[in-house]
């Protein structure tokens, strides 16, 4: 727009230059029309030769005259005021794009300041983004998937054995060891086996290839010595890959599986200086975690 105001603004100017260029050519047209009075005249009077010849010189003068200190001073002074006006406005619009960019910018930090920002909203926004550029299916969000398992557990009153966490790479269902397994076993029990199964079915359905299922075997730091598992490091492995062989078993892609067994390396609450280890911190130590998450 403001391009297009500016050539109409400068066509003034154009005009003038045009003029300034051509009125010497208008000054030749009169001094051939003076030559060819002249040379009719030839044979006449001589007195019609000076009047010929002056009017050959004078539109000449004039074209002269009327291109140099007219139009094309005029043109000049024309064009460069509109340059300024031009410029001015340029300076103003720019001024004013620059201001509301600002003001924008200064109104989204209040907003995230003061907003209760978590992360299933930015992993909505990520997703759906994510989504519109890639042209595939919506992928349902963490916060959904976290509702679905709350739901899940719920209704099977696992709440207390049971819990359902995101933190900043996705979903986290936490089994107590109890709730899968009898002690020292890896076998998942029975009566665990319907949860586990609404589990299953919500992850395989809601989650996307990008999603990284990693089951995660944790034991205190009670040894164990049997003959299957000579050390807490094949028990905990063996219960994160008999859930593995469970979700493979109910549809979830192999290629985004894992199974990994960390004994008692990585405490769930890591004891403070001085603090001695107990049963309810052994009990608490002691789960399976499937871990929902980008690769």
């Amino acid at each position: 727009a403001m391009d297009s105001h500016w050539q109409r603004q400068t066509l003034e100017g154009k005009i003038l230059n045009t003029m300034g260029i051509y009125a010497p050519g208008f000054g030749m047209v009169g001094t051939i029309v003076g030559l060819i009075i002249m040379l009719d005249n030839m044979g006449d009077d001589m007195a019609n030769l000076g009047k010929g010849l002056a009017l050959a010189l004078l539109t000449t003068l004039y074209g002269v005259l009327l291109a140099n200190l007219l139009f094309k001073p005029t043109a000049a002074q024309v064009t460069e005021k509109q340059e300024q006006e031009y410029f001015r406005h340029s300076m103003i619009t720019d001024g004013f794009v620059l201001l509301a960019e600002t003001l924008l910018l200064a109104f989204f930090v209040m907003i995230l300041s003061v907003s209760d920002l978590n992360q299933g909203k930015i992993e909505t926004l990520r997703e759906g983004l994510s989504n519109a550029m890639s042209g595939e299916k919506p992928v349902m969000p963490f916060t959904d998937i976290k509702k679905e398992l709350d739901t899940i557990i719920g209704e099977h009153g696992m709440g207390e054995n049971v819990s359902v966490d995101i933190d900043v790479q996705g979903v986290r269902v936490e089994f107590s060891d109890f709730s899968l397994y009898d002690s020292g076993s890896a076998s998942i029990k029975a009566e665990a086996l319907p949860m586990l199964n609404e589990v299953s079915k919500v992850i395989e359905s809601s989650t996307h290839k990008t999603h990284l299922i990693e089951v995660e075997g944790h034991t205190d730091d009670v040894p164990i010595s049997t003959p299957r598992f000579p050390s807490n490091w094949e028990l905990s492995g063996s219960r994160a890959s008999n859930v593995v062989k469970y979700l493979l078993g109910k549809g979830v892609a192999k290629e985004r599986l894992k199974a990994a067994g960390y004994a008692d390396s990585r405490p769930k609450d890591k004891l403070k200086e001085g603090q001695v280890i107990n049963a309810e911190t052994r009990a608490a130590n002691r789960r399976v975690v499937i871990y929902v998450k980008r690769y």
